[in-house]
């Protein structure tokens, strides 16, 4: 595979990713599988490390998203009404954490346009 079939296999991950951040996950799943299955192909270490970097990501939306629901599950049938106050501080910080991975991914794939390798 070559450099720019590669950078192209990059981009489209980087558009599922940012389609998946509002579409529940699904596209997020497809885009890793995707950077999992070029992970050895990648000649170049500044490919590399946005396949990584899109792994690295995939892992840490998935537990920013799974241990909060986990504790409202448990605070709904250990202390009731806290689990409604913590539903709405997790909807506030899903916000908030959604912002942040959109801007992020925007600016690593901006990374990858300009030749440099992901932060």
């Amino acid at each position: 595979m070559s450099t720019h079939e590669q950078r192209t296999t990059v981009k489209i991950c980087y558009i599922l990713f940012l389609i998946g951040l509002f579409t529940g996950g699904i596209f997020l799943l497809v885009g890793v599988i995707l950077a999992y299955l070029n992970r050895d192909k990648a000649s170049d270490w500044i490919i590399e490390s946005h396949i990584d970097f899109l792994i690295r990501t995939f892992w840490i939306w998935l537990y920013t998203h799974v241990a909060p629901i986990i504790v409202c599950v448990i605070l709904f049938f250990v202390i009731p009404p806290m689990a409604f106050v913590f539903l709405i501080l997790f909807f506030i910080f899903y916000i908030v954490i959604l912002i942040y991975y959109f801007i992020k991914l925007l600016s690593a794939l901006k990374e990858l346009e300009a030749g440099e390798p992901a932060n």
